[in-house]
């Protein structure tokens, strides 16, 4: 099988994979869903905010894995938790800067509204990063 064959082979056969995947979708043999639309309900909530399923995730096994490999030792319980913390704090820093970059680089495709609400509520279209 695919799995136990050497990694050449493995590399060979994602290579073809991505290279279909791409032709496929340069190429628009695919249909525009529910799931191609930017506005649908997972994409805004569970795409945007994945960071909270990544915590979620992360936070009970390493709530296990502290407490086991720490004993219960408070202070070095709390030097594992900042690191997650410093994680959070980088992460939300980044998304703030995009979402910031995205209003301030981005343009209403009637030039006569400047701000990205004002645009979309007139029925224009918002041209930015995201």
């Amino acid at each position: 099988t695919v799995l136990h064959s050497a990694t050449i082979i493995k590399s060979i056969v994602l290579l073809i994979i991505v290279l279909a995947c791409s032709c496929v979708y340069t190429l628009e043999l695919y249909q525009s869903d529910y799931f191609g639309n930017k506005s649908n309900i997972l994409n805004k909530h569970f795409v945007k905010l994945g960071w909270g399923w990544t915590l979620g995730s992360i936070l009970p096994v390493m709530t296990i894995t502290v407490i086991l490999y720490t004993g219960l030792q408070f202070m070095m319980m709390i030097r594992h938790f900042a690191r997650l913390l410093v994680g959070h704090l980088i992460w939300y820093g980044m998304t703030t800067l995009f979402v910031q970059d995205a209003k301030i680089l981005g343009s209403c495709s009637n030039h006569h509204f400047t701000t990205e609400f004002q645009c979309v509520e007139q029925g224009e279209q918002w041209i930015g990063f995201d």
